[in-house]
């Protein structure tokens, strides 16, 4: 028998985000926050994105750890790698398992994550865990990005219209 796969998503494929629509079908369970204190940051251009993870005890970041906000999903085998795609992983994002409290009932499930390794600096930390506080549509319609483009394992963007090569620093710099 399969068992069934849940996401947290704490991200651009939440329900007021621009990368929903790549779990479009997919059932709600309800949102969550992480049971262990993670650190995220987020970038502003050229797109909003934010990532989430662990630093060391020597970085400046450290001491921002805090529950990450976000929402849960059952979701089937095709929709995890269509998300796998979308995040690059393993190559820009990591797919691991992590433990959320849901905020309804404090029922603690077992979840996918998608974390990052935040050795950079240069991006704002989200003081509060919850990339909706940091997210602006008004701004991503400014910016008029294409989310119809995601990244595939083997280096390159579908944008709809066939595979292009792009350099894996640099998509990881978008």
């Amino acid at each position: 028998m399969n068992e069934p796969i849940l996401l947290f998503t704490y991200g651009t494929m939440r329900q007021k985000c621009y990368n929903h629509g790549r779990i479009k079908g997919s059932k709600f369970i309800g949102n969550a926050v992480t049971c262990e204190p993670m650190v995220m940051v987020a970038k502003t251009h050229p797109r909003q994105i934010p990532y989430v993870g662990r630093v060391a005890d020597t970085h400046p970041l450290h001491g921002n750890e805090m529950p990450i906000e976000g929402e849960v999903y059952l979701i089937d085998r095709p929709t995890l790698q269509r998300v796998d795609r979308a995040e690059g992983h393993p190559y820009v994002y990591e797919r691991e398992y992590c433990y959320v409290r849901m905020s309804e009932n404090g029922e603690v499930l077992k979840c996918y994550i998608y974390v990052y390794d935040v050795e950079e600096t240069e991006y704002k930390a989200v003081p509060t865990g919850d990339f909706i506080d940091f997210y602006s549509p008004t701004k991503h319609r400014e910016q008029k990005h294409y989310s119809g483009k995601f990244f595939d394992p083997v280096g390159r963007v579908n944008s709809g219209q066939g595979l292009f090569s792009l350099p894996l620093n640099e998509l990881k710099n978008r």
